[in-house]
């Protein structure tokens, strides 16, 4: 694994993803090469990590009123929609691929807890668990390949995300 400077020649919306954590000295990027990791279980292999439960996926949902909701939590855990739903008022499910797509500008499987597309749009959750998951947590930066490190606290403070209980047990094959 290699962590690295992001280059000059960044996609667009790798620079927007960036800006919202920059000047950050507690967040860097780690690349497992070009391969797309599209669940958390994937991610953890990939990183050399033991489980996912140190890898922090972003599940998009819809509610039933069409705003679209971000759910952070841990791999190892499961969103509980019902829980999501008491949250929001309203019914909820997961979102569809193109839903994800329209909503996030990232597709299904790749979307990053910070998304600079939709930040004006998008509702961030987070599990109250991740901020017990230790000093160090992973989670996809929007690109194939490309994660970032960081503690559970400072991804609070960059997703602004609201803290709750928003999964079911943990489980050890969730992802």
């Amino acid at each position: 694994l290699a962590t690295l400077a992001v280059a000059v020649a960044s996609p667009p919306r790798l620079l927007r993803f960036l800006s919202t954590i920059s000047p950050s000295p507690a967040v860097d990027f780690v690349s497992t090469g070009e391969q797309p990791t599209h669940t958390a279980a994937e991610a953890a292999a990939a990183l050399g990590l033991e489980d996912a439960s140190t890898v922090v996926k972003s599940l998009v949902c819809t509610a039933s009123t069409g705003k679209p909701i971000l759910v952070l939590a841990s791999g190892s855990s499961r969103v509980d929609m019902k829980k999501v739903g008491r949250w929001a008022n309203c019914r909820v499910r997961l979102a569809t691929p193109s839903e994800v797509q329209a909503c996030t500008g990232h597709v299904a499987g790749e979307v990053p807890p910070l998304c600079a597309d939709a930040s004006d749009t998008l509702s961030v959750l987070m599990d109250s668990r991740v901020l017990d998951l230790g000093s160090t947590v992973y989670a996809g930066a929007g690109e194939p390949g490309l994660h970032l490190r960081t503690s559970p606290a400072e991804l609070l403070r960059a997703s602004r995300a609201v803290v709750g209980e928003f999964t079911a047990a943990a489980t050890a094959e969730a992802s």
